[in-house]
């Protein structure tokens, strides 16, 4: 945009759309020009600005921004290419205690339907790992999997969903889920939802597939 870095975005709260634009998220890197930052660096806050205050001032400040986070609205959309959700889940995915408290984040989401997904990247940290900085970020880079059923404000972890609760309004799909009938080595969407999934995973994510497709 011609007046700030800045990308169309809208946001979404109580219900309603608003229209504006949302500063990048990223930095500036000498000549090579903008580079968006790391994936988790969408799930915390963002910077909106409403159409009418970007169209209305000449030049654009920081004080005509307002920040979001996931407990001031339900989402957002960035540069019409990525939708982000404000859910509230427990990252499993540090194994610390401190990860088994539920916190609300934006989370991108990657299918709409009765059950929906969505991608998760949790903050590298080496607090308590012991791994090293690289090791922590190569980990960090691997989406997590989350789900939400129907609207609940809460989503679950792909990979320990629990089939018997999910599936039990969809008898077709619970019967086949109980007899290992979805095998992962009939997963062919590796590259949208993330390239080192686990058996568990690609079992589970047929599954949820056929239950959108079946079970209305």
């Amino acid at each position: 945009m011609k007046k700030a870095n800045v990308v169309k975005g809208v946001i979404y709260k109580g219900g309603k759309s608003i229209e504006g634009f949302i500063r990048q998220t990223g930095f500036r890197k000498g000549k090579s020009g903008f580079e968006l930052q790391t994936p988790w660096d969408f799930q915390s806050a963002i910077y909106f600005i409403p159409k009418e205050k970007f169209e209305k001032n000449e030049r654009i400040r920081g004080k005509h921004f307002t920040k979001y986070t996931p407990k001031k609205c339900d989402g957002y959309k960035y540069d019409d290419k990525y939708e982000y959700v404000s859910l509230k889940f427990v990252d499993l995915s540090k194994g610390v205690s401190l990860s088994l408290l539920p916190k609300r984040q934006f989370i991108r989401k990657m299918m709409d339907g009765k059950i929906s997904l969505f991608q998760y990247f949790s903050r590298p940290t080496t607090l308590f790992s012991g791994e090293s900085a690289s090791e922590a970020y190569a980990k960090s880079m691997k989406p997590v999997l989350v789900f939400r059923k129907g609207n609940s404000p809460k989503g679950v972890i792909v990979e320990v969903l629990s089939g018997k609760k999910v599936f039990a309004d969809c008898p077709d799909v619970l019967s086949s889920y109980k007899a290992k009938e979805y095998k992962a080595e009939d997963f062919t969407f590796a590259t949208k939802y993330g390239k080192d999934l686990s058996d568990i995973e690609k079992r589970k994510l047929l599954a949820i597939f056929d239950y959108n497709k079946s079970c209305k």
